[in-house]
């Protein structure tokens, strides 16, 4: 004869986990719960499910009002385990706090991936620049999201920081990067409710010290710099133009090479060339955020560099790609370094107009250091320099707003002819 089905009951018993083993399931769920002996939990109760499986449950009442939660499986847990969770949880009660909506909100707290797609979609893109925004994605793409990604955002701890940072190590620069763009991150997840205030462990990592590159030509390495760009012209017409263009004004690589032949009506933020005010205008540049816009001036003999640029292409950039005329140069330092022997490829060494200079240590971006630094030996006005590189400050931007034009131009007119001069000594 069939056994009478179990339904849900009020019945209790002292639970262990021998009892809880011994529950068969019935053709619906039932409930047995703990009671009647001195270690028992109220509202801790044993669900069996008919397909046998059996968790652990609580029922307790918060403001008025009956509330259930899973503890979990019988399979995981103890009786005891199951009891002393329960113990724990009512302390939130006695705070004021619904532990259910407490492990709702727990558990829907978001991944670091999460916070990553956020943070870029909603902060950098709204208030940071591109070329920022490629930066900070590269960073997370990279160096954050591999370690980080699944851990939930308000699990994350000092511990898991200082593992990023440090295996980066051996890339110091790149390693306070990336500490600077989690900080960054987690300070946002407080705003955003992701973490409890104050709680950003980003602010115990000891930064990496950082040795400054100040790398500059002498009169003697500029001098053999442009003898080797004048012999290596027919071969990299191109890059040859732009690293001329460089040493004269001082300016940095990307100003170069994403500067147009004029303004383009729409987008007001690329550099453009105003020919007849002898300058690039720069809205959008690495100090815009604090200095605002910024002219790069140009020389008779930065002038005469870009006369040479052929404008028959039908770009709108001075120095177009090769492969399509439509973007700018991709890779300048194709001609800058020396490429090695790659067998596999068919590749011969070849060396790079650096090495053929006898300066090998020195970057493009060294030659604005050097433009600087012809500034200096010309004894010119430090504000001046300071203007003429387009340094942000919010203090020495206010002193650069009343410096006229006029000895912008004859300070970059002296480095212009002194530069020239070298050439032909």
């Amino acid at each position: 004869m069939p056994s009478e089905p179990k339904k849900a009951t009020r019945e209790t018993t002292k639970l262990t986990d021998t009892e809880v083993k011994k529950l068969a399931p019935g053709e619906g769920l039932y409930t047995v719960w703990d009671g009647g002996h001195q270690v028992c939990v109220q509202g801790l109760g044993v669900r069996v499910m008919p397909s046998g499986s059996k968790s652990f449950v609580w029922k307790y009442c918060f403001n008025g009002k009956q509330r259930w939660m899973t503890i979990g499986k019988t399979s995981v847990w103890s009786v005891t385990a199951a009891r002393d969770h329960i113990k724990a949880l009512a302390q939130d009660i006695d705070k004021g706090i619904d532990p259910a909506s407490k492990i709702a909100e727990d558990k829907a707290n978001p991944t670091m991936k999460d916070l990553a797609k956020k943070f870029l979609e909603e902060h950098v893109s709204a208030k940071r620049k591109a070329s920022t925004y490629d930066d900070y994605e590269n960073i997370i793409q990279k160096y954050i999201l591999k370690p980080l990604g699944k851990i939930q955002v308000k699990d994350i701890t000092a511990a898991h920081i200082s593992k990023v940072h440090s295996s980066l190590k051996d890339k110091p620069y790149r390693a306070n990067r990336t500490l600077a763009v989690l900080s960054s991150m987690l300070s946002l997840a407080e705003t955003w409710g992701y973490r409890k205030p104050n709680t950003n462990p980003c602010g115990s990592i000891e930064r990496y010290q950082e040795e400054a590159k100040t790398r500059f030509l002498t009169a003697g390495e500029i001098a053999r710099l442009l003898i080797v760009l004048q012999a290596q012209e027919g071969r990299y017409p191109l890059q040859v133009r732009l690293i001329r263009l460089l040493l004269l004004t001082g300016a940095r690589l990307r100003e170069i090479l994403n500067c147009r032949w004029s303004a383009k009506k729409g987008e007001p933020t690329h550099p453009y060339l105003d020919r007849e005010g002898a300058r690039i205008v720069c809205i959008d540049h690495k100090g815009s955020r604090r200095g605002g816009p910024k002219d790069i001036i140009l020389s008779t003999a930065a002038l005469e560099v870009i006369d040479t640029l052929d404008k028959r292409l039908g770009s709108p950039y001075l120095f177009p790609s090769p492969d399509n005329h439509m973007v700018p140069l991709a890779n300048p330092h194709h001609a800058w370094l020396t490429i090695k022997e790659d067998k596999k490829r068919g590749e011969k060494e070849r060396l790079g107009i650096r090495d053929l200079a006898g300066i090998p240590d020195v970057r493009l971006h060294d030659l604005r250091h050097s433009f600087g630094t012809l500034s200096v030996t010309l004894n010119q006005n430090p504000t001046v320099r300071q203007k003429l590189l387009g340094h942000a400050s919010a203090v020495t931007t206010e002193r650069y707003s009343h410096v006229d034009v006029d000895p912008l131009r004859e300070a970059v007119e002296q480095i212009g002819e002194t530069i020239k001069g070298l050439k032909k000594a």
